[in-house]
């Protein structure tokens, strides 16, 4: 049921949703169809539960296809502290996932609902600790190194992963986790 951008799958849901009760076939696809076709009028980020992993996974999939240009990002747990547990691919993922929950953009972001009692940083936080930049901005190179390193982005001699950044003079290389390949920045 949609509640203001939140969803929950439940098998009252896909009850109602089929018309019949202990549906055994594709009940998630039927969701997902539905759940589709509010997603494309309506846009908007939406966060989504579930009673477990394997539900979910399977939503996602036929999410998914039925809106191939609408992100989806599904997690089968979040982050320890400092994310430390998880691969690179998982951080990026993560990230963009956060960037849609903070954006106005459509998109869907499922985890089970025993996550929900997990905390994240808070919106405001997030969107502080970002910085945006276009070709022929104007940025202060002392204060892009120190916002970096209060990020929690690791100064190197060269970036390699995730989270790593390193400065060559007027150079600063950013590996930022919601892009695919470091960012190379010249001041």
């Amino acid at each position: 049921m949609d509640v203001g951008g939140y969803v929950h799958i439940h098998s009252q849901t896909m009850d109602t949703l089929t018309g019949c009760s202990g549906i055994a076939a594709f009940p998630e696809a039927l969701l997902a169809l539905r759940f589709s076709g509010e997603l494309k009028s309506q846009g908007g980020a939406r966060v989504i539960t579930g009673p477990n992993a394997d539900t979910l996974r399977r939503f996602a999939r036929h999410l998914r296809f039925f809106c191939p240009k609408t992100p989806v990002y599904f997690f089968r747990g979040l982050p320890c502290e400092g994310g430390a547990h998880l691969t690179e691919e998982e951080r990026r993922e993560l990230a963009r996932a956060l960037f849609l929950l903070a954006g106005k953009n459509s998109g869907a972001v499922l985890f089970p609902a025993g996550l929900l009692s997990t905390p994240l940083i808070p919106r405001e936080r997030f969107l502080t600790g970002t910085v945006a930049l276009s070709a022929g901005d104007e940025l202060d190179l002392t204060d892009l190194i120190q916002s970096l390193a209060a990020s929690g982005y690791e100064r190197v001699t060269a970036v390699r992963s995730v989270g790593d950044f390193a400065v060559r003079g007027s150079i600063i290389d950013v590996y930022a986790p919601q892009e695919e390949f470091p960012v190379r920045l010249d001041f």
